[in-house]
């Protein structure tokens, strides 16, 4: 059956356009799809899910790195490199391919910024851990991006596209089968694991505690004004014990939020009685997480083991970031959460 090849093509813009010109008609020539940004040249973070949507469809990935390291993503790296690190975290093949001379490189193509030249540095020290070809111009790109491409199909040889027409009705009920298999063995896979990750004791957790502050609003106006901050003690347990529940299935980020602003609502609203002399207290009308802080509590659940992104398919549409519990964070949220039967005497 004849196979197509999806490949994935990253790198800054401006300054490589012709290089990505040629790699595109090379893929071309080779009857593959490339997958090039140029469709989404200003990259933001409300474009990375749908990014990563196309990383995860593609058979391999093409990075090509020239003069600059481009623009920041709100977590301090190049979108190049984040998609870079991205396609390799998925396990799918990556090619990459850097500028043979690099002092020869136009000024008007290179970065003046001197931290900028520093990460573009590391980052090409990063591309060339695994696969990569040094390149003179854009005609040799091309060509060595196609042997690269040859190399790969062989070696590591991918799923691809095939058309519909070309199947037989049992060749579709087949990959159907094997495709359900899959899917239900990695379920397995990610619901069995009770225990913590390897390499999670180093992180806090349990009994461990993290300050966070937020803002709430009361229902009325009150002489101390509508607007009242606090720094909130919790123990990473009792975070997880919150946040938890809202997980089961799978929940937005905006979900989470709420998640942990509802069980944080008595304590501000005592915090705020702390304020009062008189017993007649207004209701919370709303809380603010800090939003550095609350990443920061996201990016620890995640780090140990306790929740992962979800994976599911959405419209491209939907934008937003998705999480789910692991098998070991289910555990953990039954051991904290669920009851036990009270010992009674006879």
């Amino acid at each position: 059956m004849d196979k197509k090849y999806q490949v994935f093509v990253s790198s800054t813009y401006t300054d490589l356009e012709n290089e990505r010109r040629e790699v595109i008609q090379g893929l071309l020539e080779m009857n593959c799809i490339p997958i090039a940004m140029e469709l989404f040249p200003a990259a933001n973070d409300d474009q990375w899910t749908f990014i990563e949507r196309l990383i995860d469809d593609c058979d391999y990935y093409v990075v090509i790195v020239g003069g600059r390291y481009g623009s920041l993503s709100s977590d301090g790296i190049s979108y190049t490199r984040k998609e870079y690190e991205y396609a390799v975290s998925k396990k799918v093949p990556v090619a990459g391919f850097l500028p043979k001379e690099p002092d020869k490189i136009a000024i008007g193509k290179t970065d003046k910024d001197t931290e900028k030249n520093r990460l573009l540095d590391e980052f090409k020290n990063l591309v060339g851990r695994k696969m990569c070809k040094f390149y003179n111009s854009p005609e040799d790109l091309k060509a060595k991006v196609i042997t690269s491409m040859m190399h790969l199909m062989r070696s590591d040889p991918r799923p691809g596209w095939i058309k519909s027409d070309t199947l037989s009705e049992n060749n579709v009920q087949e990959l159907l089968r094997l495709r359900e298999q899959i899917d239900y063995l990695q379920e397995q896979l990610s619901t069995r694991s009770n225990d913590a990750p390897e390499g999670t004791e180093i992180y806090e957790q349990d009994e461990d505690t993290f300050d966070f502050s937020l803002t709430y609003r009361l229902d009325i106006f009150t002489e101390f004004g509508q607007e009242h901050d606090m720094v909130m003690r919790l123990t990473w347990n009792e975070i997880f014990y919150a946040m938890s529940p809202y997980l089961i299935d799978e929940a937005s980020e905006a979900q989470m939020r709420d998640g942990l602003k509802h069980f944080l609502e008595p304590q501000a609203q005592i915090h705020y009685q702390g304020k009062m002399s008189s017993s007649d207290y207004p209701k919370i009308a709303s809380i603010q997480l800090n939003n550095d802080e609350f990443q920061t509590i996201k990016i620890q659940l995640s780090a140990l083991g306790l929740i992962e992104k979800s994976v599911k398919k959405r419209s491209i549409k939907d934008q937003q970031t998705y999480w789910k519990l692991t098998g070991y964070g289910e555990h953990k949220m039954t051991s904290l959460r669920a009851l036990r039967k009270k010992h009674t005497s006879r």
